[in-house]
């Protein structure tokens, strides 16, 4: 689950060049429950492989990329 959801922002961010939300990553999997995908989306913030912003209306999800972060 971990790998797709990581797919997802990567690909959300390939066609947009900006971060996908809460909402955007539950319409891709509706098979999974928000708890979970909360749980899965913190675990990859623990990992550092993701990273949060605040939109304007809701917090946007990004990959980290090591090679920009200082």
């Amino acid at each position: 689950m971990k790998d797709k959801i990581l797919q997802q922002i990567s690909d959300k961010f390939a066609k947009t060049n900006g971060g996908i939300t809460l909402p955007q990553l539950k319409e891709l999997n509706p098979s999974i429950e928000y708890e979970d995908l909360k749980s899965t989306l913190n675990l990859l913030f623990q990992e550092q492989k993701i990273k949060i912003r605040q939109g304007l209306n809701l917090p946007l999800v990004y990959i980290k990329n090591a090679k920009n972060e200082k």
